[in-house]
């Protein structure tokens, strides 16, 4: 059986990205198509060095990573230009291109694993601030317009569909109409006794941080992550943060937000320090609005860090209140302040321990999650 997966864009690391290498592991002969193949990334992940990726016409354009989405009404197009005649089965990474809408011959099966519908065609935060500016608005609202009626008609054309995430299955069932997929956590690359604890160099982190008990944020510095204001609550909680990665929001101001010494930009690091900032962490402060599932803060329970949460999206899915974290309700300063010190007395009391964080993270293990993709993808049904 000759298979292919296909996968929005490789540029950057993030959740979607773990899917696909876990994807490829399970496949490991399946050539990935793909929107745009940023070199450099591609390169630096080793699991992508024996794996033949095969980007689109787009990919020739220069600054095609930046125009993706100011050209958004090519998306058809891109997904369209692919021959997927010579597979038999088609395994698709989908979120903010949708490529469900690819051309494929019949009898062959197609199998799509959805992180979400596109956010930004429903309303919900993206990683821009594109409704910002009227002009851009304007350009943009129209051209959701006839994306979301594309979005529509490429949803039905999968076979299978597969949520990330119950909160991402009602998502399906609201915009897509199909009630009838199924939910498959992500995987989560977890803690273990191999895992290696190399410290950060003073490059990335001072050595006043390195003696622990810090507040960690990790992830990509997008608006819709809002990593501001977490900023703007420890500047006065006066508490020891260290946040993480880089991203558009780090040129838009985000580090003026800070007020506070105790405030820390790492910048981008690689995932090789990444169990030490984890290890050293008091807490681990998540402020995404409706995520879509949200990796990194099991991640963090995995190495039995509690988390403190915004009440919505995923999050509720795999934070246990009161015994692996906390959340706060409101995107307030007083709101997340307000859950830091509940988390203390949570602490306290013992009732949130480092054992309970990784039982629980135990549940969305690389192991499971492909456990269950093979059930599907191999079902005779």
């Amino acid at each position: 059986m000759k298979i292919a997966l296909v996968h929005d864009y490789l540029t950057s690391f993030g959740g979607a990205e773990r899917v696909i290498i876990a994807l490829s592991k399970i496949f490991p002969e399946a050539p990935i198509y793909t929107a745009v193949a940023d070199k450099n990334f591609v390169e630096s992940v080793p699991e992508f060095k024996n794996t033949k990726i095969v980007a689109s016409w787009f990919d020739r354009i220069p600054f095609s990573k930046k125009l993706l989405s100011p050209l958004r009404f090519l998306w058809p197009l891109i997904w369209e230009s692919f021959d997927f005649s010579n597979f038999d089965l088609v395994v698709i990474s989908s979120s903010a291109l949708n490529p469900c809408g690819i051309l494929i011959k019949p009898g062959t099966k197609t199998i799509a694993y959805i992180h979400t519908p596109p956010r930004n065609l429903y309303g919900y935060d993206a990683g821009s601030l594109w409704k910002k500016y009227k002009i851009v608005r304007i350009y943009g609202n129209l051209i959701n317009h006839f994306l979301r009626i594309y979005d529509f008609y490429a949803a039905q054309k999968p076979d299978v569909l597969i949520a990330n995430s119950k909160n991402v299955a009602a998502r399906i069932a609201k915009f897509w109409r199909r009630k009838n997929s199924f939910v498959i956590y992500p995987p989560v690359k977890l803690a273990d006794k191999k895992t290696k604890v190399i410290i950060p160099p003073e490059s990335i982190l001072p050595k006043k941080f390195r003696k622990g008990g810090f507040y960690l944020s990790v992830g990509r510095l997008q608006y819709s992550k809002r990593v501001d204001l977490i900023v703007k609550a420890f500047n006065q909680l006066k508490r020891p943060l260290v946040v993480v990665g880089d991203g558009e929001e780090l040129s838009r101001g985000l580090k003026d937000l800070n007020k506070n010494e105790n405030t820390y930009f790492t910048g981008f690091a690689e995932d090789k320090y990444l169990p030490w900032f984890y290890k050293n962490a008091k807490a681990f402060i998540f402020a995404a609005n409706d995520e879509d599932f949200g990796i990194v803060p099991v991640e963090a329970q995995g190495y039995g860090v509690p988390v403190i949460a915004h009440f919505s999206g995923g999050t509720k899915e795999t934070i246990i209140k009161g015994k692996t974290g906390v959340f706060f309700r409101h995107h307030t300063v007083k709101s997340l302040k307000k859950a830091v010190k509940t988390l203390d007395k949570y602490l306290a009391g013992r009732k949130i321990t480092k054992a309970n964080c990784q039982k629980n993270a135990k549940r969305f293990s690389e192991e499971k999650f492909i456990k269950e993709i093979k059930k599907i993808v191999f079902s005779k049904k």
